[in-house]
């Protein structure tokens, strides 16, 4: 079995998550849904927030559907996950390629 390894600064995050977790638990939580728990990890890295599709193109001015589209061309970069509702993007992955997304938009 391969070694997992663990970027610098991603401990501290994940104990925290894991505490939360915990926390929610204890107080008789019966279910957290996997996109609370990846926004309170981004929040504990001070990273940036998550966005969906529907984020991804009012951000970007297009219509859902082309986001799907521009992902396949590798316009858009890859998700940081995928959910049963579909990809989550930081919101600064999306605004990078905003510039990309004008000039597009703009060709005849």
């Amino acid at each position: 079995m391969d070694e997992a390894t663990i970027e610098p600064g991603v401990v501290s995050p994940l104990v925290g998550v894991v505490s939360w977790l915990a926390e929610k638990r204890d107080a008789g939580v019966k279910q957290v849904r996997v996109s609370t728990m990846l926004d309170k990890l981004v929040g504990m890295n001070g990273a940036d927030e998550l966005v969906g599709t529907y984020e991804a193109a009012a951000i970007l001015r297009v219509e859902r559907p082309r986001i799907a589209k521009w992902r396949r061309n590798g316009i858009i970069p890859e998700p940081v996950a995928q959910l049963e509702s579909g990809p989550v993007w930081l919101r600064s992955q999306i605004m990078a390629t905003l510039p990309e997304a004008d000039a597009r938009r703009r060709k005849p």
